[in-house]
């Protein structure tokens, strides 16, 4: 940031020198090239000349920081509709924040963000574009229409903010701000929104909207609440949803209220594919997953449907169905046998089957996994797992060789919160469920409800126990026996954890009780956090976790 700019007087330097002075040495020289450069990177003197008119390109899908804060001016209350200004942020002065910028999809406005001391603004930024002395100068002009801000501590909803000029120094990847003459506010280098190298969290709040997030995995940095729209816009995801990456795009499977597949493009900023973009999969079908073959085949489950729905999954074109109704309970009343999660291995697809008649509420069998051949659609074979309610995503472990899945039986605390659950694991080569659970309920304290494998002999688990509360528990998935309690017993949910290739375990706390909900990250080997709070990922708790990498 730059308050008001004075310069360097470098001709005092020189000023009634003797000559013999003016003889520096390289050192002397070198010195005040290292000043100058400073402060031009910060905007002052000769550092002006480097900076120009913001355009589309300078801000779509960037974050820029400020470190130090506002000055005077910037720190000024914002302007409501009727103001005049100058006005400002409303943020206490020195106090950083970060200005992130959506796409502008072809057109003058994109959607903003404001961050600053764990508080945010969204809405939109406008650039206007004048001809001033022959050359180009940007107007940007805020307004916020949603705010976590406390009252005189930021922007409010309604609130507008104007810098004119809005520039950007291409040499240096900063933006300078100018709330009025005399004033500008310099941000550090931009930090672009990845396209690898990700974490894609998908964040739920109670109601039926729900949003997203990307956090770039080595400066942990995070694009928030990105979705299109935000988080209450119709075209915002569901707030029961899941993801997963294919041919360089995010597929969002979008639950029951809002039935549909979502298709994200990282290289336009995560927003949907301007071709192709959304599927709808039947109202109240409820889809939980999608299987891809390859580029012209994929499969999608729905819990509420007897029938896998088979598309195109670049087109978005439906090819047809395989009927799974001759897999349904003779006691279970709706009609399907609950398609769930799905795994592609070896050229097969592995179905977890739930088993729940939802009109009563009951579970009416034992989960089973249905194996499918995709060349023909054909049903191979099913798999009766050792106890109900499968509720885990579908895992192969290399190391293992073995496919798991975690079923949690009778919810603890339902029926006396029974340990009839844990791990089964299933062997591809001849496609049966070993005869014992990799790790049960007994052992681990509780309903095992995710999970994911680091080693033959390291597993991370959610773990639901007694009085409702949750933990983080590592086990030894080739021996079954628990080994340490990382996080818990918590009287917050923990929604999902998954490990990158980094040997990263992200753990999704779901906490909406507190200002701080959160990615906790532990490093796999050590066991450690590595995180000191949870990593803020947007306005809702997290939820699900895909890694891109």
């Amino acid at each position: 940031m730059t308050r008001p700019c004075t310069g360097v007087q470098t001709s005092a330097l020189w000023n009634g020198a003797p000559a013999h002075r003016l003889r520096w040495s390289i050192v002397q020289y070198i010195a005040l090239i290292s000043v100058i450069g400073a402060l031009t990177v910060l905007g002052c003197g000769g550092g002006s000349n480097k900076f120009s008119g913001v355009t589309h390109d300078d801000l779509a899908n960037r974050a820029f920081t400020f470190p130090t804060g506002a000055a005077a001016i910037l720190s000024k209350a914002p302007c409501g509709p009727q103001d005049q200004g100058p006005c400002g942020l409303g943020l206490p002065q020195g106090q950083a924040f970060t200005f992130q910028f959506g796409n502008f999809g072809g057109t003058s406005t994109a959607p903003a963000r404001l961050d600053s001391n764990g508080s945010t603004a969204s809405g939109t930024v406008t650039l206007a574009f004048n001809a001033v002395s022959g050359k180009t100068v940007t107007t940007c002009i805020f307004q916020f229409t949603q705010s976590t801000f406390p009252a005189n501590s930021g922007p409010q909803a309604g609130s507008q903010f104007t810098s004119n000029p809005c520039e950007f120094d291409h040499d240096h990847s900063t933006m300078r701000l100018t709330p009025a003459p005399g004033e500008t506010e310099v941000s550090a280098p931009f930090v672009a929104i990845p396209t690898t190298n990700a974490a894609f969290i998908l964040t739920s709040g109670v109601a039926a909207a729900g949003s997203y997030s990307v956090v770039e995995l080595t400066s942990r940095f995070v694009f928030k609440d990105i979705s299109p729209g935000g988080v209450d816009s119709a075209v915002a995801v569901g707030s029961d949803a899941r993801a997963r990456f294919f041919n360089g795009r995010v597929y969002v499977i979008n639950g029951l209220g809002v039935d549909n597949i979502q298709v994200l493009d990282p290289q336009q900023g995560f927003t949907i594919a301007a071709t192709n973009g959304t599927l709808l999969v039947d109202s109240g079908s409820d889809p939980q997953d999608i299987a891809f073959i390859n580029t012209t085949k994929a499969y999608v489950s729905r819990l509420h449907s007897a029938r896998l729905l088979i598309i195109n999954p670049i087109t978005l074109t439906r090819l047809g169905e395989l009927d799974l109704s001759s897999l349904t309970k003779l006691n279970d009343s709706d009609g399907s046998p609950d398609p769930a999660f799905m795994l592609v291995h070896n050229g097969l697809v592995y179905v977890i089957l739930r088993h729940i008649d939802f009109n009563t509420l009951v579970e009416v069998a034992n989960g089973e996994v249905v194996v499918i051949d995709p060349t023909n659609d054909r049903i191979l074979t099913k798999l009766q797992l050792h106890a109900k309610n499968p509720e885990s995503e579908l895992q192969f472990s290399p190391t293992l060789n073995r496919i798991l899945v975690s079923s949690v039986g009778n919810l603890a605390g339902a029926n006396g919160g029974l340990n009839d659950g844990g791990i089964d694991a299933i062997n591809p080569d001849t496609n049966t469920v070993d005869p014992q659970f990799v790790v049960d309920e007994a052992t681990m304290g509780g309903d095992i409800t995710a999970f994911a494998l680091s080693s033959r002999i390291q597993g991370f688990a959610v773990v639901h126990g007694a009085n409702a509360t949750y933990s983080l528990v590592t086990f030894n998935p080739s021996t079954g026996q628990r080994l340490h309690n990382i996080v818990g017993p918590l009287n917050v949910p923990l929604s999902h954890v998954a490990i990158n290739s980094r040997n990263e375990v992200y753990l999704a706390v779901a906490d909406t009780h507190t200002s701080t909900p959160g990615l906790r990250i532990f490093d796999a080997i050590t066991e450690s956090e590595i995180t000191t709070t949870p990593l803020n990922v947007g306005v809702l708790p997290p939820a699900f976790i895909l890694f891109i990498e």
